[in-house]
Protein backbone atom coordinates (compact mmCIF):
# COMPACT_ATOMS: atom_id res chain seq x y z
CA UNK A 1 0.00 0.00 0.00
CA UNK A 2 1.48 3.11 -0.92
CA UNK A 3 1.82 6.22 1.96
CA UNK A 4 -0.13 8.39 0.17
CA UNK A 5 -3.60 5.88 -0.40
CA UNK A 6 -3.06 5.42 3.61
CA UNK A 7 -2.70 8.92 4.29
CA UNK A 8 -5.66 9.56 1.99
CA UNK A 9 -8.41 6.99 3.42
CA UNK A 10 -7.34 7.45 7.56
CA UNK A 11 -7.62 11.17 6.87
CA UNK A 12 -11.01 10.50 5.06
CA UNK A 13 -12.56 8.09 7.89
CA UNK A 14 -11.39 10.20 10.27
CA UNK A 15 -13.13 13.16 9.02
CA UNK A 16 -16.30 10.94 8.37
CA UNK A 17 -16.64 10.03 11.81
CA UNK A 18 -16.94 13.77 13.03
CA UNK A 19 -19.61 14.23 10.63
CA UNK A 20 -22.96 14.28 12.00
CA UNK A 21 -24.92 12.88 8.86
CA UNK A 22 -22.13 10.53 7.32
CA UNK A 23 -21.16 9.37 11.22
CA UNK A 24 -23.88 6.70 11.27
CA UNK A 25 -23.32 5.33 8.10
CA UNK A 26 -19.91 4.84 8.85
CA UNK A 27 -20.47 3.23 12.31
CA UNK A 28 -20.52 -0.21 11.87
CA UNK A 29 -17.39 0.20 9.74
CA UNK A 30 -14.84 -2.61 10.54
CA UNK A 31 -11.72 -0.45 11.68
CA UNK A 32 -9.58 -2.04 9.17
CA UNK A 33 -12.04 -0.97 6.54
CA UNK A 34 -9.46 2.25 6.07
CA UNK A 35 -6.83 0.10 5.29
CA UNK A 36 -8.39 -2.23 2.40
CA UNK A 37 -9.74 1.01 0.56
CA UNK A 38 -6.29 2.58 0.74
CA UNK A 39 -5.05 -0.80 -0.57
CA UNK A 40 -7.94 -0.70 -2.76
CA UNK A 41 -7.55 2.84 -4.07
CA UNK A 42 -3.40 2.43 -4.44
CA UNK A 43 -4.08 -0.60 -6.43
CA UNK A 44 -6.55 1.15 -9.30
CA UNK A 45 -4.13 3.84 -9.61
CA UNK A 46 -1.39 2.16 -10.86
CA UNK A 47 0.30 0.94 -7.36
CA UNK A 48 1.01 -2.71 -5.92
CA UNK A 49 -1.45 -5.05 -6.22
CA UNK A 50 -1.66 -5.76 -2.27
CA UNK A 51 -5.38 -5.44 -2.91
CA UNK A 52 -6.47 -8.22 -5.34
CA UNK A 53 -3.28 -10.46 -3.64
CA UNK A 54 -4.61 -10.34 -0.03
CA UNK A 55 -8.47 -9.08 -0.84
CA UNK A 56 -9.34 -11.00 -4.06
CA UNK A 57 -10.01 -9.59 -6.92
CA UNK A 58 -10.74 -5.86 -7.69
CA UNK A 59 -14.02 -6.17 -10.35
CA UNK A 60 -15.77 -8.81 -7.52
CA UNK A 61 -15.30 -5.25 -5.33
CA UNK A 62 -16.91 -3.41 -7.78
Amino acid sequence: MTPFASRLEWRFYRRVHRDDLLAPVFAGMDAAHPGHVAMFIAEVLGGPALYSEQRGIISASI
